[in-house]
């Protein structure tokens, strides 16, 4: 098994940092925040993210430049090892066509007869589509039942997504594959 650990590292520009120094030093602790503070398509496509780490700021402070260290953790030969790489938003490339709600909509109505290539862009997209609950129906029928990754994958994912509505959760109780 593969795992992925994602570490954020942010340079401000100096009026942010002459500002917080004048509120408390340069050791001061501003605030938490979670993934979810920033837009991260945005992100990819703009390179530059607007945050709010000091609560009642009258304006957003803009992150200039922002670079994210991925881990990948694996065994090889019966070891752990670690892969480190540093990237920066420009140096990804968005996904060509990231999923809509209104390709959502459209790839449910026609759930029944999906073609393999709308199979393919949804299992392809299936991380952008977890912000849209009901979803998850569509993932169900995207993956091969015969692939044990994409098994695990979806399993996985399932813990993490959103509950959907009733009857998207009703559906998935009597979908035709046992595991689920």
């Amino acid at each position: 098994g593969t795992e992925l650990q994602f570490s954020l590292f942010l340079r401000f520009d100096q009026n942010f940092c002459d500002r917080v120094n004048d509120i408390g030093g340069s050791d001061s602790l501003l605030g938490t925040c979670t993934l979810q503070c920033y837009d991260y398509i945005k992100l990819l496509q703009d390179g530059i993210q607007n945050i709010v780490f000091i609560p009642h700021e009258e304006k957003n402070l803009q992150v200039h430049d922002i670079s994210v260290r991925v881990e990948c953790y694996g065994v090889h030969q019966n070891k752990r090892i670690r892969y480190k790489s540093n990237f920066t938003p420009k140096d990804i490339e968005p996904t060509k066509s990231l999923v809509t709600e209104k390709e959502i909509e459209n790839w449910m109505q026609n759930i029944a007869n999906l073609s393999s290539e709308q199979v393919e862009a949804i299992w392809m997209n299936r991380y952008n589509m977890i912000p849209f609950k009901n979803s998850i129906r569509l993932l169900v029928h995207s993956i091969s039942w015969t692939n044990v990754e994409q098994i695990s994958e979806l399993f996985a994912l399932m813990k993490i997504w959103e509950i959907p509505d009733l009857d998207t959760s009703l559906y998935l109780l009597s979908f035709w594959q046992p595991t689920i």
